[in-house]
């Protein structure tokens, strides 16, 4: 899935953000809805990556990730 997007991983001071990107031009996010992950823009990416630059995070690692620190509130200090 994703052939030809980059893979990148964005450390953040709390979390660290997993996506993929491709293509030039205007920049396009493709976000999803809950539970869904950024899989579900596989198909669609490749075509708009022909005219934009693609950016798909996955947004339930994100989501999980500050969950788990919000378990445990020594985390956050």
């Amino acid at each position: 899935m994703f052939e030809g997007f980059t893979r990148t991983e964005i450390a953040t001071s709390g979390t660290t953000i997993n996506l993929v990107h491709d293509g030039e031009g205007p920049p396009l996010f493709l976000l999803h809805g809950y539970p869904q992950t950024h899989v579900m823009w596989h198909k669609v990416a490749p075509r708009l990556a022909e005219h934009y630059a693609v950016v798909v995070p996955d947004l339930p690692r994100l989501l999980r990730q500050r969950e788990a620190r919000l378990q445990r509130p020594e985390r956050l200090l």
